[in-house]
C-alpha cells in the first residue's frame, strides 16, 4: 500500500507542472522582474501561468516577503481578484484558486503594478511564490512545482545596469 501511495503521489507530482511567462518570455524560478518607474502603465508587469501538466490544477500566489515597503500601493490582479495592496504571508486570490485545465493559461489581464515610490533611494522588493494545490479553496495539499519571483522597483536603475541585469537572467521592462 505504501508503494502504491508513493507511486500515485509521484505520478501526480509529475503531471502537474506550472510555467510562468511575462510578455511571452519564460520566467524562471528565482527571477527578478525589475522596473525603474512607478504607476500605470510604466510599472505594470503582465504575467501568465500555464498548466503544462496533464491534469487540472489549482494555482495560488503567496506574498513571501516585502523589502523596504509594506505592500501598500502595489496592485496584484490574479484570477477574479484585483487588489490595491498585498501583505506578507497572505495567499491570493483570497476567494478561490485560479483553476487551470491541462495546457490552459490564466487570463490576459493578470499583473503586478507598483505605485509606491518608497524613499526614492532604496529598491523595493515584492517577493511572490506561485504554487499548486489539490483543491480550489485555501488549505489544500501542495504538489507539483512552485515558482518564486521578485518584482523589484529600483529608482536608481540605469540603462547601463539593464544590460548587466539581463546578462544575469533578470528580466527588465521599462
Amino acid at each position: 500500500k505504501i508503494i502504491t501511495l508513493l507511486a500515485l503521489l509521484t505520478i501526480q507530482l509529475g503531471l502537474s507542472q506550472i510555467a510562468l511567462t511575462s510578455y511571452g518570455a519564460p520566467v524562471a524560478d528565482g527571477s527578478i522582474l525589475a522596473k525603474n518607474q512607478i504607476g500605470y502603465p510604466a510599472a505594470e508587469i503582465l504575467f501568465r501561468v500555464r498548466n503544462n501538466g496533464t491534469t487540472t490544477t489549482n494555482v495560488w500566489i503567496e506574498c513571501e516577503n516585502l523589502v523596504n515597503n509594506t505592500g501598500s500601493n502595489f496592485q496584484l490582479c490574479f484570477g477574479e481578484e484585483c487588489l490595491p495592496e498585498v501583505a506578507e504571508g497572505i495567499i491570493y486570490p483570497t476567494t478561490g484558486s485560479v483553476t487551470l485545465a491541462p495546457n490552459a493559461s490564466n487570463g490576459n489581464f493578470d499583473h503586478f503594478l507598483n505605485d509606491n515610490s518608497g524613499s526614492g533611494t532604496y529598491p523595493l522588493d515584492f517577493v511572490f511564490r506561485f504554487f499548486q494545490t489539490n483543491q480550489s479553496t485555501q488549505g489544500g495539499t501542495e504538489f507539483g512545482n512552485s515558482i518564486m519571483v521578485t518584482y523589484r522597483y529600483d529608482p536608481n536603475l540605469t540603462v547601463d545596469e539593464v544590460s548587466q541585469l539581463e546578462a544575469s537572467g533578470v528580466i527588465v521592462k521599462s
